[in-house]
């Protein structure tokens, strides 16, 4: 018995199962009803709405603000004053990379790389670990 192996050991005992599992699915698929088969059309107009919702809905709403929304008065009068006393404050991207600044760009640059990775071990790494165990 020690020298039998099946389909449920070793390196190939995942992908295997779902080959098969992926065949039977095939099979089955035209013998389904076809109540059935109609969800995909359904799916698909899921899907659009979805992207109408994640990201064109935001984006209509940032032209909203651009366009209608007005600024406080208190912020357009400071704004007014600054262009008079020519001391409106400007912060060019070469700025950042000088000696007073470099220190803050890189430890930014330090957050947001420790958070994509945070991010993506998470959320990512982890549910694929998770579900390949299932």
């Amino acid at each position: 018995m020690a020298g039998r192996r099946g389909v449920g050991d070793g390196a190939m005992a995942d992908p295997l199962p779902r080959l098969y599992e992926r065949g039977a699915a095939r099979f089955v698929e035209y013998r389904v009803p076809a109540v059935e088969r109609d969800l995909g059309r359904v799916w698909r107009l899921y899907r659009v709405a979805r992207h109408a919702v994640d990201r064109v809905l935001p984006a209509l709403s940032i032209v909203y603000i651009r366009y209608f929304v007005k600024e406080p008065p208190i912020w357009v009068e400071n704004r007014r004053r600054q262009l008079e006393e020519k001391r409106e404050v400007r912060a060019p991207l070469i700025k950042i990379f000088q000696r007073g600044m470099l220190g803050n760009t890189l430890l930014a640059c330090w957050w947001m790389a420790s958070n994509f990775i945070l991010y993506y071990s998470i959320w990512a790494l982890f549910c694929d670990a998770f579900c390949r165990r299932i």
